[in-house]
């Protein structure tokens, strides 16, 4: 709300109608499943993801003409940065968002978004992208700028999809005194994790229906011996 009354962020708004932040924070925090936060994730992705271009912007539409003053956001140009651009750190607060409310497809492709190596896979995406393959940018544009990347080497956005990616999309809950927490899979997978002197080797499948550790049901917390260690999880549906 501003000070005069006015809502940001409503059906009724001139600009900002959609923004994904309250949208997916609401799955994040409650953590509950159940239809209006099904639909509140599902609105964002529907309304705020580009496909054309792979973004999923902060909000839409761009602040520009209208009377309301927001703030220095208002000071980049349409499309730019935070103003209707994708800004990544939001957008994979919008997965983890996507993936409380069980939308898993849209997580992944939100995720894929702001991954620059997939970006730079697209040889039209690259072209318009023209920022580093190997390190996160903090923005990607829509607009007259459509697709160009800005601001890179964006550690907090950075460090977000590193922990996602291991935490919610792997399901891997790492403890202190090298202990995994546990196990909740939402993809298939094959990887191997070193913790302490002990390698772990992981397995992730539908064909499987409860965690296995060396062939035997695990329970979590796992405090691994020395060696080499086998583990096959199910995935979370």
């Amino acid at each position: 709300y501003f000070a005069d009354g006015d809502i940001l962020g409503s059906m009724d708004s001139e600009e900002c109608k959609t923004d994904l932040l309250p949208q997916c924070f609401a799955p994040m925090a409650l953590k509950l499943p159940n239809e209006r936060i099904y639909s509140l994730a599902k609105n964002s992705f529907e309304r705020l993801f580009d496909r054309d271009v792979a973004i999923y912007k902060l909000f839409a539409p761009p602040f520009e003409n209208s009377k309301q003053k927001p703030g220095y956001i208002k000071g980049y140009v349409p499309g730019i940065r935070e103003n209707g651009g994708q800004y990544t750190h939001g957008a994979l607060w919008g997965a983890l968002g996507f993936l409380a409310s069980g939308m898993t497809e849209e997580a992944l492709t939100v995720l894929e978004c702001a991954n620059p190596a997939t970006r730079c896979i697209d040889k039209s995406l690259s072209q318009s992208y023209k920022t580093e393959p190997y390190a996160i940018a903090a923005d990607i544009y829509s607009g007259d700028h459509s697709g160009r990347g800005g601001w890179s080497w964006y550690t907090g956005a950075a460090s977000w999809f590193y922990r996602i990616m291991l935490e919610y999309v792997l399901g891997l809950k790492l403890g202190p005194d090298q202990t995994l927490l546990n196990a909740s899979p939402v993809i298939a997978f094959d990887a191997e994790i070193t913790l302490g002197n002990a390698k772990l080797h992981i397995t992730a499948t539908r064909d499987e229906t409860v965690a296995t550790l060396n062939g035997e049901k695990a329970s979590f917390p796992l405090k691994l011996q020395d060696g080499e260690h086998y583990l096959r999880l199910p995935i979370k549906e």
